[in-house]
């Protein structure tokens, strides 16, 4: 499933997302691969017995000037790179719009799982 229950609330697509999965994590003979912005779903893996969830993040690099590189590449963990505004930016989006962003992104916070 690719971001699932992302075009909803952060409140009940969180919680729909994490109770699918546990649920998901129940059944027998079952390999599931989730991609997701919701950092808190990590939580998952201490939260389900052992081995039944591993978390696994995208990397990214930073090259000559503080560029991001793109690894395609996964390893185990869960990812603590926030990178949306910077990539706006790159990409050429106007200037107050990404500032305006960053600025309103500082005044909110972010759950960060370990």
């Amino acid at each position: 499933m690719d971001e699932i229950f992302s075009s909803t609330n952060y409140k009940e697509g969180f919680s729909a997302a994490y109770s699918i999965i546990k649920k998901l994590v129940s059944m027998r003979n079952n390999v599931s691969v989730i991609t997701t912005n919701y950092t808190d779903l990590s939580k998952l893996e201490k939260d389900c017995l052992k081995g039944q969830i591993i978390n696994y993040k995208v990397c990214i690099n930073r090259g000559i000037g503080g560029i991001l590189e793109y690894l395609y590449k996964i390893r185990k963990g869960i990812s603590k790179d926030y990178v949306a505004l910077e990539i706006m930016n790159e990409k050429g989006f106007d200037k107050d719009i990404v500032q305006d962003a960053i600025n309103i992104s500082k005044k909110i916070s972010m759950p960060i799982s370990d």
